[in-house]
This record gives structure tokens, sequence and C-alpha cells, in this order.
């Protein structure tokens, strides 16, 4: 399967990536529902990372209706389950099935982290004292910024960025949006 060589690690090692270019949603991001416990092969196909992850296809995936319209959706690799908020509007409503496939990467990543022993992610409520649901907002803020800053977090946007500048170029027929100049990405 086509990689790529993303980084090397704080202990030296590479890290490869996999090309994510044709990977797609196999369900209508309309339709999916609450109730149901999907696999990850029934809601994502991407042969080349299957391909390197066979045992990924088993992740469970859930969509949920979270309060917070902040949060796409987490990774639990202690009950193996990948969740996906459905009360984002450019998840459902929107109708973008390609913002799933950015939440599906960014959190398989965190997935990929785990197996690989690579630095791991986290959450922006772990820097919250108490009950994340009372904190101001200029709390909420700050724990928000401080999560941004774990490196396993930064690998997993970088991903998902990845993902989006490519399906944006596909959509305008070219190469790369990494070309040319910025308001190309209009």
């Amino acid at each position: 399967f086509p990689v790529t060589i993303s980084q090397v690690d704080e202990k030296g090692q590479l890290q490869l990536e996999i090309d994510d270019t044709n990977s797609a949603l196999l369900l209508d991001p309309t339709d999916v529902s609450t109730s149901k416990n999907y696999k990850l092969g029934e809601v994502f196909d991407h042969p080349d990372f299957f391909a390197a992850y066979p045992n990924f296809k088993n992740i469970n995936v859930q969509f949920y209706e979270g309060k917070n319209t902040k949060d796409k959706g987490s990774f639990n690799p202690s009950t193996n389950l990948l969740r996906i908020n459905k009360n984002r509007d450019e998840f459902i409503t929107g109708g973008k099935p390609e913002e799933v496939i950015s939440t599906v990467l960014h959190e398989s990543q965190h997935a990929i982290q785990v197996a690989e022993n690579f630095i791991k992610g986290g959450s922006w409520k772990q820097f919250i004292k108490g009950d994340p649901n009372k904190a101001s907002q200029a709390e909420q803020e700050a724990a928000f910024r401080k999560y941004l800053s774990i490196m396993g977090e930064a690998q997993a946007r970088n991903v998902e960025l990845r993902y989006i500048l490519n399906y944006m170029a596909k959509k305008k027929n070219s190469k790369s949006l990494l070309q040319g100049s910025y308001r190309d990405w209009e």
C-alpha cells in the first residue's frame, strides 16, 4: 500500500503515512442512527488503511448527539469505541461526508497511536478542574488551547487537514492545494 514518511518521532522512529485520498464514507451521514452500533469497516472504506491495520475494521463506531458542538468525536482504546458527534451542522445537517471522514481519520489516528505506541492524544476536558459542563467560557477556551498543544492531537489534526486539502484539490481537479497561493483555498 502507498505510504510516505510523515515524521520522525521523539524515539527516532520513522512514522509512515497512508494516503487517504481514496477513502470513502459507506453511509449517508443524514441517515445514521444513534441507537445502532456500527463497525468501522461498515462506516468507512479505505483499503490501504485496512491492509495495514486489518483489525481496525472491527473498531466499534457509535454516532451520538453531543451537547457540546465543539466535540467532533473521540476514540476510547479501553472500549475500542470511536464516537462521532451528530450535533455538528457540518456533519449531518450539512450533508458533508468529507467532514465525517476527516473525523474518522482523526480518531483512527488515535487508534494507530495506541497500536504503535506513539505519543497519544487527549481531550480538552482533561484540563478542566471539576465538571467540564460547569466550566466558564474562559476556562473552556484555556483548556482547549492546552488541548491543541498535545503532540498526539497535532498529529491527528495533520492527518485530518491533509485529507481535507486533498479533498478540496480533487474537487478543483488540481494536484494539490499546497501549490499556488492561499487564494486557491477559497
